[in-house]
């Protein structure tokens, strides 16, 4: 793992530490379905600053496809940059991949 990833899988164990949400940074590196489900949940959480970070987690580990209209890229929980309202089911082009772990 390179320290560039390190470094946001720790930022994010903090955000998450934050909002009393558990993280275990051994098994998020060592398994990726447990990485995904955890990126999943914290999705989940209300804090910009939280979903910003596992977006771009989700990037870094390369958990996420480019979208298939051509427009920017979403999770499977729905755009996180959808405006207040907006339905999640509205933009499901993009979805988590089971890929290499980088």
């Amino acid at each position: 793992m390179d320290q560039t990833t390190l470094v946001r899988m720790l930022r994010l164990r903090t955000l998450a530490a934050r909002k009393g949400a558990p993280f275990d940074v051994e098994r998020f590196a060592a398994d990726r379905g447990h990485a995904k489900a955890t990126l999943k949940t914290l999705l989940q959480i209300d804090d910009d600053e939280l979903q910003a970070a596992c977006r771009q987690m989700m990037e870094t580990l390369r958990l996420t496809t480019p979208s298939r209209r051509g427009g920017a890229p979403s999770t499977v929980s729905g755009s996180l940059d959808a405006p207040a309202g907006a339905s999640p089911a509205a933009d499901a082009s993009r979805e988590l991949v089971d890929s290499e772990w980088p």
